[in-house]
């Protein structure tokens, strides 16, 4: 499935390994509507990956706007929906391309 907010985050070279994993697996987990609960414990579980790693990637697609926690308190477990589009104070300017060093021919 792909949407604005997931091309943006194609494109988004902050990104971790774990934080790709479990956005490319939650992409198939949540929809853009109806919040659903997602305790770390079972997204690790679910993917096989250590739970703090989970939590980190949690955290930064939350604070990044890839996905909205809706929960009401820091106690209550996330409850997340997929982001459609992202808001302009997350959109983050593309970094140009490294151009590297030119090679010559031999003569």
């Amino acid at each position: 499935m792909t949407y604005p907010a997931y091309e943006h985050f194609k494109r988004d070279r902050r990104k971790s390994l774990a934080s790709q994993f479990v956005m490319d697996w939650l992409t198939g987990e949540l929809d853009f509507l109806a919040p659903r609960d997602c305790k770390r414990e079972w997204v690790a579980a679910q993917m096989g990956m250590a739970g703090p790693h989970v939590s980190v990637a949690l955290r930064w697609l939350v604070t990044n706007g890839y996905l909205k926690d809706h929960r009401k308190s820091k106690q209550e477990p996330r409850c997340l929906t997929l982001v459609h589009r992202l808001a302009p104070e997350h959109i983050v300017p593309e970094m140009e391309r490294r151009k590297g060093p030119r090679l010559r021919r031999a003569a």
